[in-house]
């Protein structure tokens, strides 16, 4: 058995070792960059990323390598190089958010990856208008009562009072948890609004999953939207079980006024990257974006996080000190 696994491993190493020698295929990519409405892109920036094994004698791993094309008046280029079959597409454009894309070649013939000089569209979504927000990560943050409505202030990133420094209640949390030990214990929390007007809008990525900007433009609701949800988790025997939802996301309407036929005078809106996520002792966390200008707008610019800005030099700390870290998020 140890015999056949040393031939094993001499066959893998052989075989890494002579890629690294330049013995890998090639990889040829023909790249269309488009904005939203089709329209093609001239002098975008297409980062071809290619990788191969490191040299023999040198450890195992990989090297990453790139060649960097600009886009013609058509909004195409090319680029072909040998590489592993781990390579893709890194499209940069001023005023543009970046996408990148994966390849995905199917079989190597002749040296080559194919499929062979394949056309790939690129779609490329337009900055409109990233505005300041208040955002902030809420890592395993125990909820403060159990069993009870407790408030949490967007604006304030704290709990309402007495529980924090929160003001209004823009979302508020009932939690349960029954830990009986490390082998078994129950959690439950329900996430709602105490105005019957705020709405909850689930969103999953269908579209735009290879940009960096993956959300609509502006907050939308339909028949779907929810005033609560509930939230569980359970560990009994080894068998863990729990509703968290890895492809789900959120944006909301919160501080909502109507005038007399049901109209929304006035409102906040934003957006929860990812699921609520709760622990076995009450603990919850999300990710955040409250827009407070009062518009639909979900663009968030991530040197402006208003949780950063010093309101006595008024300007925004971008060199982020030891608290300023903690609201430092990734613009999704």
């Amino acid at each position: 058995m140890k015999k056949f696994k040393l031939v094993i491993l001499w066959v893998l190493f052989s075989g890494l070792s002579s890629m690294a020698m330049g013995s890998l295929p090639i990889a040829k990519t023909s790249v269309l960059v488009v904005d939203e409405e089709g329209n093609s892109i001239e002098n975008a920036e297409v980062v071809f990323c290619y990788n191969k094994p490191k040299p023999s004698g040198t450890g195992w791993g990989t090297i990453s390598y790139g060649n960097t094309k600009y886009t013609d008046s058509n909004g195409m280029c090319s680029d072909s190089n040998i590489t592993s079959n781990d390579y893709g597409y890194n499209v940069i454009k001023d005023g543009y958010y970046r996408s990148i894309v994966n390849a995905k070649p199917n079989q190597v013939n002749s040296g080559k990856w194919f499929p062979w000089n394949e056309m790939i569209t690129i779609v490329l979504r337009k900055k409109n208008n990233p505005v300041d927000m208040y955002v902030k990560k809420i890592r395993n943050v125990k909820i403060p009562i159990v069993n009870q409505l407790v408030g949490f202030d967007f604006e304030q990133g704290d709990f309402v009072a007495p529980y924090g420094r929160g003001v209004y209640a823009d979302i508020s949390f009932i939690s349960f948890y029954d830990y009986v030990s490390g082998k078994e214990a129950k959690a439950g929390v329900e996430i709602l609004f105490e105005s019957s007007d705020d709405k909850l809008q689930k969103i999953i990525f269908d579209d735009y999953k290879d940009s960096q900007y993956k959300w609509p433009y502006e907050a939308e609701f339909n028949h779907n939207a929810k005033k609560s949800i509930k939230k569980h988790i359970s560990f009994k025997a080894g068998h863990l079980e729990t509703n968290f939802d890895k492809n789900v996301n959120y944006t909301f309407r919160v501080r909502t006024q109507l005038d007399s036929s049901g109209n929304v005078v006035s409102a906040s809106y934003g957006k929860i990257l990812g699921d609520f996520d709760i622990g076995y002792k009450g603990e919850i966390s999300f990710t955040y974006y409250f827009n407070p200008d009062g518009t639909r707008n979900l663009e968030f610019d991530p040197d402006k996080n208003l949780f950063n800005y010093d309101s006595k030099k008024k300007k925004f700390n971008n060199k982020f000190h030891r608290m300023a870290k903690e609201y430092r998020v990734r613009t999704p």
